[in-house]
């Protein structure tokens, strides 16, 4: 079973919120549970860290000129944060635009970087919920 996407920017459900992957989510929650002091405790600040950090380098990357490397960089970053809790949608994103902005041809990456920045605020607010469900 994969992850269900986030709504698109254009919809408004009133939520932004994104499913996770259940396998990843399972595997999450058994680690939590013999992890002295809660591993998602742990998890939940170091992902939203890292989420900052890689939007930040986006948004920095994509200003007038456009640093293609840069943008690159930060994705792949985010694809692996997004990876590790299960955020199978927003990882893809990321793979496809670390991809595009290291062909030869690269399209203009800032559709794919407003489609990702609502991705990534969704899979923001479904691990903070993660993190307020454990017990």
């Amino acid at each position: 079973m994969s992850a269900a996407p986030c709504p698109p920017p254009h919809e408004t459900t009133g939520s932004l919120r994104c499913r996770l992957d259940p396998h990843a989510l399972a595997a999450l929650r058994a680690l939590d549970a013999g992890a002295p002091g809660g591993l998602l405790a742990r998890l939940v600040p170091a992902f939203e860290r890292t989420l900052d950090r890689g939007l930040g380098e986006i948004n920095t990357a994509s200003q007038a000129e456009l640093d293609r490397d840069r943008i690159a960089r930060a994705a792949h970053q985010l694809k692996s944060a997004c990876a590790h809790v299960g955020a199978l949608e927003a990882a893809a994103q990321c793979a496809d635009l670390e991809r595009d902005c290291r062909s030869p041809a690269p399209s203009d990456p800032r559709p794919a970087l407003a489609a990702l920045r609502h991705t990534l605020e969704g899979v923001r607010i479904a691990v903070r919920d993660l993190s307020e469900a454990a017990p």
